[in-house]
């Protein structure tokens, strides 16, 4: 469901009370109750809460109350760990940076949510974020810098409360009540392992307490990528990294033009290719493990043997 007026949307793959969803956020901040969470993210598997938003605690001026509606309690891209919409008071924003570039889109069953905001255009930024799903619980979440990259970007993920999380080699192991999860973070230069924290939570006014949280820090890269997957009982997921090859001239994209992903769970192969500019040119057929498209954002399910990416936008 696509709620183009209100910057939101929502893609399930069933209503029963087992389903697994994702929920995308990139709107107005709103009135007095607004929070600074433009580009936030909230994931489901089997109806266990995986990713969740934090609450509000209180409307008393107090820094809880600040704490709770800043970005940096939200599943959002934050640049040099700075607000992008600093509070005057209590009620009121010094400005409201504007959403834009809401994307929308479904085929083969295959998703891209995606949006841009303009919250730190004062240190010459646009924001960029992008999620795919090549099926309902493998989840790609891909920011990116447009602009100089000079600057520190992080992500913010807060988990559900019944979700610990541990680091096993250099892959996050998220376990719940009814699933168990694998995380694994990147940026141009390669993985990188994300810091366990703990994360406010506040189900009710005046009701608060700590979860699991994850905070993914990159210096000068464009792109900081998150890929979250449901693993499968007994069974091994793989996630890792590959170089974009453009069919047409014979040559590796570099590696801050274009992201690569390979992820194995049991049969399922799942490749993704995300490229930060317009395609076409001299940077036309795009892709990895002999599979090529033509767009900016591209899956492909190896396992069924595909002629082409899958063109999620072009």
């Amino acid at each position: 469901m696509a709620c183009h007026e209100s910057g939101e949307a929502i893609w399930r793959n069933s209503y029963n009370e087992d389903s697994s969803f994702i929920y995308f956020r990139n709107t107005s901040l709103g009135g007095g109750h607004g929070h600074q969470d433009k580009l936030h993210i909230e994931i489901w598997f089997e109806g266990e809460e995986i990713l969740r938003d934090s609450g509000r605690f209180t409307y008393k001026d107090i820094d809880e109350r600040y704490r709770l509606k800043g970005s940096q309690i939200h599943n959002v891209p934050i640049i040099n760990n700075t607000e992008y919409a600093e509070c005057r008071d209590s009620w009121i924003y010094k400005s409201l940076p504007a959403s834009m570039g809401n994307t929308f889109v479904i085929k083969e069953n295959m998703l891209l949510f995606e949006g841009f905001h303009c919250g730190y255009m004062n240190i010459g930024v646009l924001l960029r974020r992008r999620v795919v799903a090549p099926t309902s619980d493998i989840i790609i979440i891909s920011d990116e810098i447009i602009g100089h990259k000079d600057h520190v970007l992080s992500q913010h993920f807060a988990f559900g409360k019944n979700i610990s999380l541990k680091t096993e080699s250099n892959v996050i192991i998220g376990k719940g009540e009814r699933c168990e999860l694998s995380v694994k973070s990147f940026d141009e230069n390669g993985e990188i392992l994300p810091d366990i924290i703990n994360s406010p939570l506040s189900r009710h006014y005046n009701q608060i307490e700590e979860t699991s949280a994850l905070k993914i820090n990159t210096r000068s890269s464009y792109f900081l990528t998150t890929i979250i997957t449901k693993n499968m009982v007994n069974k091994k997921t793989e996630i890792i990294k590959e170089d974009v090859y453009n069919f047409s001239y014979e040559t590796m994209l570099a590696k801050d033009a274009a992201q690569g992903y390979v992820i194995t769970r049991n049969e399922e192969k799942y490749g993704v290719v995300l490229i930060r500019n317009d395609v076409g040119n001299h940077s036309d057929l795009n892709g990895i493990r002999g599979v090529y498209g033509l767009g900016q954002t591209m899956v492909a399910a190896f396992h069924k043997n595909p002629e082409y990416m899958t063109v999620l936008k072009w």
